[in-house]
């Protein structure tokens, strides 16, 4: 279910908070990093512990999950360390630019375009996805991802989630629950952890 997508796809942070301890100097693993993601994940976990389902054919698309997971997670490493000086828009069109061929693919072996159909409510957000969620949204990223601990851009992973469930309470009277907003809380102790507690010592000088 998509409660055990959000908490497969949290695993981003720690992989990413992983390759940059051993491929970017600056960036080495520490007690605050440690703590605060352990506590952000743990917050996930307790917000859609609710929706969790296991079933037999679950396992691969578990796999796949964490599959992007990494390959996300070491595509920021590679950026971050290689692509420094590489223009934010330029990033991001090639990126949409392979995603929308890989897709293309994949739906048409898939799919059947007979039953393909956009309606209005489609169009419009499709366009809203591409430009602001997608475009916009990624350009930006690209360029904070030069200014920023590589970790902490990684955080999304865990504030997404959190705009959608403020986004369901707003919209749709969604009820926030207590374990909702436990959960909520923990990560954004987690989020805090990181962010103002940089001192402490890194695990690698004990």
């Amino acid at each position: 279910g998509s409660g055990l997508a959000a908490i497969l796809f949290a695993s981003l942070p720690f992989l990413v908070a992983l390759f940059a301890h051993y491929m970017l100097a600056a960036e080495k693993m520490t007690y605050a990093k440690l703590t605060g993601l352990t506590t952000g994940f743990l917050g996930i976990v307790l917000v859609f512990y609710g929706g969790l389902s296991f079933g037999p054919d679950s396992y691969w698309g578990m796999l796949a999950l964490l599959g992007s997971s990494l390959s996300a997670a070491y595509a920021n490493i590679l950026v971050k360390r290689d692509l420094h000086h590489t223009d934010p828009m330029l990033a991001t069109a090639l990126q949409m630019s392979l995603g929308a061929v890989l897709l293309l693919g994949l739906g048409t072996l898939s799919e059947s375009w007979a039953s393909f159909h956009l309606t209005p409510k489609a169009i419009g957000s499709l366009l809203y996805l591409s430009i602001f969620g997608s475009a916009v949204a990624l350009s930006l990223y690209f360029w904070a991802l030069k200014k920023t601990e590589v970790t902490k851009m990684s955080l999304i992973a865990f504030v997404t989630p959190l705009v959608a469930l403020a986004g369901g309470h707003w919209i749709l009277d969604e009820p926030i629950t207590g374990r909702l907003a436990g959960g909520s809380l923990l990560v954004l102790a987690g989020i805090l952890i990181i962010n103002y507690f940089p001192a402490w010592k890194s695990k690698r000088s004990g």
